[in-house]
């Protein structure tokens, strides 16, 4: 394929792969920067050569060609979530919105995407968007139970305890139990202001992790 002008681009491509399957990073970012050379347009070269500077520790690299792939492909979903990602941990909040707006529907089917749109609502000070995307998250399959913790926290940390509980009881049933899961199930529900006393969150953080202090 290297010798064929029509397919060396993408041959270089797959060699760029091929090494960044085998963690040879370097080589791998020469042959996606061949490739891309020789094919400007090679969205898949341009986002797999982004990941490689994010592992090497160069973001601003990463963040260029997120940049030049929504110059080729506006509607590219993966380079508008990692420009919207940086703008949100650089506290832009309402720009990450504006770059995550065009593919809102995609980023709603990912919980990383969810995370970015639930912390950029809350920031701006829009709780009902944040707490419409908790039934986008129970949409999701296969989601580690550490990220679906994460998400009902930001939830309960503004205010928004039922939907935070309902996320934890959702991990609660399908997950094997869990020091992390039990505590934060026992802290969320004093924020609902139950009339009815939790059942057994309390005592279980104990139990998993003698060492653990009680809630005041």
């Amino acid at each position: 394929a290297l010798s064929n002008p029509q397919t060396r681009a993408v041959a270089y491509s797959v060699l760029g792969t091929i090494r960044f399957q085998q963690t040879r990073l370097p080589e791998s970012v020469d042959f996606f920067q061949k490739a891309i050379r020789l094919d400007p347009r090679l969205l898949g070269a341009h986002l797999s050569l982004a990941d490689v500077y994010t592992i090497q520790g160069k973001p601003e690299l990463a963040l260029g060609l997120y940049r030049r792939i929504l110059t080729i492909d506006p509607s590219n979903a993966p380079a508008r979530l990692a420009l919207a990602r940086s703008e949100t941990e650089e506290g832009n909040y309402q720009r990450s919105l504006e770059l995550a707006q065009p593919v809102l529907p995609v980023l709603k089917q990912s919980s990383d995407g969810l995370l970015v749109l639930a912390t950029d609502y809350v920031k701006t000070d829009n709780r009902a968007a944040a707490a419409e995307l908790a039934k986008d998250w129970a949409l999701l399959t296969d989601i580690p139970p550490a990220w679906s913790i994460k998400f009902a926290l930001l939830l309960a940390r503004e205010g928004m305890a039922p939907e935070a509980i309902e996320i934890l009881e959702r991990v609660k049933r399908t997950s094997p139990p869990s020091y992390e899961l039990a505590f934060n199930l026992a802290g969320r529900y004093p924020l609902k202001h139950d009339t009815m006393p939790p059942p057994r969150p309390y005592g279980r953080p104990s139990r998993l992790n003698p060492t653990s202090v009680p809630r005041v």
